[in-house]
């Protein structure tokens, strides 16, 4: 912690030249910290339906995730269109149509997957890509947002107040009509001096150099659209800083938010965020009192019943819609010894027993007991980039090539 009370004249010109270093390296991160934090992170695309369940699932007692290796069936349908080694998106709105998209161009599939037509290119990097249905899409890229009406070829840049510099955008989520949806991230607001220099949040949710000249702190925020991104309202969310990194809905009104250490909920379409609750009685104390990792994906079976993965390898479940959380799996059950990268990065369940499940090493998981247990799938080695759910099968895409698994 620093502090300014130095009256000698040295130590006035030392204080100055700190200051001034802080605030150099801290605008230099916060360009290179989006582009780093977009391209290393998966956000999940998780979509399911209301009804309230009040039975908690307590923690199991002893070590139960299996690794009996399974064989799906697998098709290969041909070879990603993208050249570059580089992160891929993969977004379809039915099992026939969908789009691929890399850093810089994006196609488009009506088969499947079998075969890809580019339909437009670009020169800034692409952050992440959603579809609401064929006609309306909506793209995040370093300049900026960018909504598209006719299925991806040509794309309208929409402003919004979370872009930089004034914001941050890190994930979003609409609905089908492609009129209704949600942009989350961070806006900025300007800090005294005497508590930027105090305090010392991660690099990327510091900017200086703001227009008064001073400095600020990114405080998380969520904004809605009701008319396709035309105007924006920001949401109700606790006042704290940091970002919000994921957006999940059950439904129009149920949704989840995912930030920092925290699980938010909404049950009225986000007019008002809370904090979910770890409920002491079926999670370990310490993780609630000291919160040693962060939330990366979050799946619903229905509107009631959902799960959360976080980067230790922790796994929770809800019963109520995501207001109260209880451990399912701790972090020594899903995370074994000599795995790297071992998290699930991506959730998906069909029904409360079955889902499936994608560790950021690339291995690909399923359950039949509701997550209790998972078996590793056989991909004969095969590494999974990106992956799209549907009900029965799913799209997986490796290094170079487009995959069918069927379930």
């Amino acid at each position: 912690m620093f502090t300014l009370r130095s009256t000698k004249p040295a130590k006035r010109i030392l204080g100055g030249v700190v200051v001034f270093a802080l605030i150099v390296i801290a605008a230099f991160a916060i360009k290179s910290a989006r582009a780093f934090r977009n391209r290393s992170q998966l956000g999940a695309d998780n979509r399911t339906s209301s009804q309230k369940a009040a039975e908690a699932f307590a923690r199991p007692t002893s070590t139960q995730s299996s690794y009996a290796s399974d064989k799906p069936t697998v098709e290969e349908l041909g070879t990603v269109p993208s050249t570059l080694d580089s992160r891929y998106w993969l977004f379809f709105v039915d099992e026939q149509n969908g789009w691929f998209a890399d850093f810089q161009k994006l196609w488009w599939s009506s088969d499947g997957g079998r075969n890809w037509k580019l339909l437009f290119s670009h020169k800034d990097d692409t952050f992440d890509i959603f579809f609401s249905n064929l006609q309306v899409g909506w793209m995040e890229r370093a300049s900026g947002t960018y909504r598209t009406e006719d299925g991806g070829a040509n794309w309208i840049k929409v402003l919004t107040p979370i872009e930089y510099p004034k914001g941050m955008n890190a994930g979003m989520y609409f609905l089908n009509d492609g009129q209704i949806g949600w942009l989350a991230g961070g806006l900025y607001k300007p800090v005294s001096l005497k508590r930027f220099l105090e305090e010392s949040p991660a690099s990327y949710l510091v900017r200086g150099s703001t227009e008064d000249g001073g400095n600020a702190f990114l405080y998380q925020s969520i904004l809605k659209t009701t008319d396709g991104g035309k105007t924006w309202r920001k949401q109700s969310l606790p006042d704290e800083v940091g970002e919000i990194f994921s957006l999940n809905f059950a439904d129009d009104k149920r949704g989840v938010a995912l930030g920092g250490s925290d699980i938010f909920f909404t049950k009225n379409g986000g007019k008002q965020w809370s904090p979910a609750v770890l409920k002491p009685e079926c999670v370990d104390p310490d993780f609630i009192k000291f919160p040693d990792s962060r939330p990366r994906a979050v799946a619903f079976a229905e509107p009631s019943l959902a799960w959360v993965s976080y980067d230790n390898g922790r796994v929770l479940k809800s019963t109520d819609g995501a207001e109260n959380w209880c451990d399912l799996l701790r972090p020594e059950e899903v995370w074994h010894r000599g795995e790297h990268d071992a998290y699930f990065q991506k959730l998906y369940f069909n029904s409360p027993t079955r889902g499936w499940g994608l560790k950021a090493n690339g291995t690909l998981h399923k359950t039949e007991d509701g997550g209790r247990t998972w078996t590793p799938l056989d991909l004969s080695g095969a590494k999974v980039w990106e992956i799209q759910f549907f009900k029965d099968h799913a799209l997986l895409v490796t290094r170079d090539k487009l995959l069918r698994i069927t379930f």
